[in-house]
């Protein structure tokens, strides 16, 4: 399996085992000189959000309808990570890019998890999302899901309905925020259910995005083909593009037919569970009597 080689043991172990790891990523003067690189882009272009959903989060350059400008935003985060990312990081290069910056006042970014990044089956992809100022439970962390990275079988590409989109509710009370200090990066695997909190902070949230890959793994995109649910998704290869908008064709790799099989609370909270070592929930005074009573009368015994 293709999988990253942390720098440190205890990254590793929490990476596999809850599917997320804050590890520091940027020094202090590469942060500033991001944030003045990031700056200057969004200043240099019209700015102009997908939905009015969208410009309510603040500023996300993946939604921005300029092609040239979601270039510009991606050589900047790939200058800044592509040499950072083997401090932590081996074997590994960075793709796409991206920043979000929610301003104060922004609200909630909803329960996702970001699309299936390559067609290789052994191999562990992760999304690099590194904070260019402190980010907080008050001016809007990301809240991660321990444990969903270990669903299998699932194909997350633009206009796919997940398999948990029934229960939003359900995972965020089993989410955790994570805090993360300017430069530091949180890492999680691709597959990681995600969301961020509204930003309560009088000061903006920074940050960019970029997928990490095996250094000789595609990166692609699936496209689902025909009506919802899709039984058949063709495959685009990313990994000659800067940024995927209208204005880019890349090249197909083929199609496969699958089928996302639905998936349960119970069976997601359950490897929410195993990743964080919570206990079943323990049997009811009541039950627990009611199995006492059916044991003295079915041996004719005392259970111990």
């Amino acid at each position: 399996m293709l999988q990253p080689q942390f720098a440190t043991a205890e990254m590793g172990s929490d990476f596999y085992r809850l599917g997320y790891v804050v590890a520091p990523l940027l020094t202090p003067r590469e942060v500033a000189e991001t944030r003045g690189a990031l700056a200057a882009a969004m200043q240099s272009h019209e700015m102009s959000g997908r939905s009015e959903d969208d410009l309510r989060q603040g500023h996300i350059s993946y939604y921005n309808d300029n092609g040239a400008y979601q270039e510009d935003v991606a050589a900047l985060v790939r200058a800044a990570l592509a040499p950072a990312l083997p401090r932590i990081v081996s074997g590994y290069r960075v793709s796409a890019g991206g920043a979000f910056v929610k301003p104060p006042g922004g609200g909630e970014m909803g329960v996702h998890c970001d699309y299936r990044a390559t067609n290789d089956p052994d191999a562990v992809t992760f999304t690099i999302w590194c904070a260019l100022d402190d980010a907080d439970e008050e001016n809007g962390a990301l809240c991660m899901l321990p444990g969903s990275h270990k669903v299998e079988g699932q194909i997350i590409g633009p206009g796919v309905s997940p398999y948990f989109e029934a229960y939003p509710d359900r995972i965020k009370p089993r989410s955790r925020p994570v805090p993360v200090r300017a430069g530091e990066a949180l890492l999680f695997q691709t597959g990681m259910i995600h969301w961020s909190l509204p930003n309560h902070s009088d000061r903006p949230r920074p940050a960019i995005h970029a997928i990490a890959l095996p250094e000789q793994a595609p990166h692609v995109i699936y496209m689902p083909r025909g009506d919802a649910p899709p039984t058949s998704f063709e495959i685009l290869d990313l990994s000659r593009l800067l940024a995927f908008h209208p204005g880019v064709h890349p090249p197909s790799l083929g199609h496969i037919e699958h089928r996302n099989l639905p998936l349960g609370w119970g069976a997601l909270e359950t490897l929410v569970d195993e990743a964080t070592g919570r206990p079943a929930p323990a049997a009811s005074p009541g039950l627990l009597a009611r199995s006492r009573t059916f044991l003295r009368r079915t041996l004719g015994g005392t259970p111990a």
